[in-house]
């Protein structure tokens, strides 16, 4: 089983990658995954977006009332 590990860092020199925290893994053979970010610090998160999109979505008020077309399965 694969195991994966986000960790934070900064590119320099275009072949040094410094990390803000250790690897938390032994010695041994990784793959890297470089993903850029906004520049700012920690980048976006669910707890960024969490109401991000509030007042944006409208329900019409019979949302939840019955569907003509199901109603032969209702009774």
């Amino acid at each position: 089983m694969k195991t994966a590990f986000v960790l934070k860092g900064e590119l320099s020199d275009h072949d040094t990658i410094k990390l803000k925290e250790p690897v938390p893994i032994e010695d041994g053979e990784i793959n890297v995954i470089i993903e850029k970010t906004s520049g700012k610090e920690g980048g976006s998160s669910r707890k960024n977006l969490y109401g991000a999109l509030r007042g944006e979505i409208k329900m019409a008020d019979d949302f939840d009332a019955p569907l003509e077309s199901f109603q032969e399965y209702t009774k």
